[in-house]
């Protein structure tokens, strides 16, 4: 790929994977990109993949060009004026870094409300209208990585969680920066009642809740299939899993911490 004279550049770090954003000299788009990505921009210096971006004068849609490691981005200048033009050159990009995230081999996305307090992370799993936005509002002294999707990454000894890059349509209310890792402690599955209770769940009920939660927010493929399973059976037998019955106040919330 070409270099890019008068250029700009950032960082950003996204579940452990590094992306370079270099743009062409124009220092409004620059702002505006550092803006959208702050809470991802990160000081360490590498990067797997880099994000090129040049302006044309008169050009008058979207060029995209990309390889296993690059992308190529030609757009037209009045993207300045246009929000909606601008937003869609931010979901392109977007969409592009959410595709390699979630075929790297150690990384899943689940859908499941996040949160996290000093490096211990929490995940609540349920189908929709189960109470993961509920519980995010009810998370004092937590800071929130998500309500709807968290991705989740494994190594052979640890889960690490981290917040999902929105799109523009999406919510965009959960702001959190990440300076250090998140370990996975507990996953709770939530089901609403008039009374807090806490159930252990076993490992093979884990196994499926887990499965259910990663698969109703990944495009299913033979090679995402191998990965889900390999992935919800580790996190199965390694991270422990309760029933969360719960009221719609925060009592529940003096037990996630002791379980």
């Amino acid at each position: 790929m070409q270099k890019i004279k008068n250029k700009k550049s950032f960082i950003i770090n996204v579940a452990g994977i590094g992306f370079s954003i270099t743009v062409e000299k124009n220092i409004t788009i620059y702002n505006r990109l550092k803006k959208i990505f702050k809470n991802f921009i990160s000081l360490n210096k590498k990067s797997s993949y880099h994000i090129k971006i040049y302006f044309q004068k008169n050009g008058k849609e979207l060029k995209f060009t990309k390889n296993k490691k690059d992308l190529k981005i030609i757009t037209p200048l009045k993207i300045i004026k246009n929000n909606k033009f601008f937003n869609l050159f931010i979901d392109k990009i977007i969409i592009y870094i959410r595709d390699i995230i979630v075929s790297n081999p150690k990384i899943v996305l689940i859908h499941a409300a996040g949160c996290f307090k000093k490096n211990k992370g929490y995940l609540f799993l349920g189908p929709s209208k189960s109470g993961k936005t509920t519980i995010t509002k009810l998370l004092k002294n937590y800071k929130i990585l998500g309500d709807d999707k968290i991705l989740l990454r494994c190594t052979k000894k640890n889960f690490y969680i981290f917040p999902f890059p929105a799109l523009s349509f999406e919510c965009k209310k959960f702001k959190t920066k990440l300076n250090y890792k998140v370990y996975l402690k507990k996953i709770f599955f939530l089901k609403k009642s008039k009374s807090v209770k806490f159930k252990k769940v076993s490992k093979a009920n884990a196994f499926a809740i887990i499965l259910n939660s990663i698969k109703e927010v990944s495009n299913i493929s033979k090679v995402d299939i191998n990965k889900i399973f390999k992935i919800s059976k580790n996190l199965a037998s390694s991270i422990p899993v309760f029933k969360m019955y719960f009221k719609k106040d925060n009592s529940f919330l003096k037990y996630i911490d002791k379980l």
